[in-house]
């Protein structure tokens, strides 16, 4: 309430302006609200995408340290288990790949810049959670009664 009574103050005589010069500027406060309401929607999307993909690469770091587990037993094993070994290391290494790659999707989805989709190695698509908080910046400025292009 107190930034829209700002708006109207005139300082030359001390009064503030007509209610009803008002409800222009209130119209637009709510336009600007119905704009705002699906950008919660795509910043809750982007947390749970870049939770999910913390969750693979933890899952993937679980997986590596039992492959790691693995391949110290069969490494004190008999010589016959050298084809489980070998398996083993191929398996630590693609784990340690995928997690590698979930990592980066994970930071892509963080900090890709505004207006630049992203596309993450499972192929999804969509905006990364910076570009939603400089979108949700712009909107804010615009309700305090400035412009998101000064």
């Amino acid at each position: 309430m107190s930034n829209i009574l700002k708006l109207y103050w005139n300082e030359q005589d001390g009064t503030i302006a007509d209610v009803g010069d008002i409800k222009p500027i209130a119209d637009k406060i709510d336009e600007s609200i119905d704009v705002l309401n699906p950008l919660d929607d795509e910043v809750a999307n982007a947390r749970g995408t870049f939770t999910d993909l913390k969750s693979r690469l933890d899952d993937s770091d679980n997986k590596l340290n039992a492959v790691i587990d693995e391949v110290t037993t069969a490494r004190g094993g008999e010589a016959t288990l050298n084809d489980r070994i070998n398996s083993a290391e191929i398996s630590a290494w693609t784990a340690a790949n995928n997690a590698n790659i979930y990592k980066e999707d994970a930071y892509k989805w963080a900090e890709t810049d505004e207006n630049v989709q992203v596309t993450d190695s499972l192929g999804r698509t969509g905006y990364s959670a910076y570009h939603w908080a400089k979108k949700a910046q712009e909107w804010a400025t615009i309700i305090d009664g400035g412009s998101a292009y000064d």
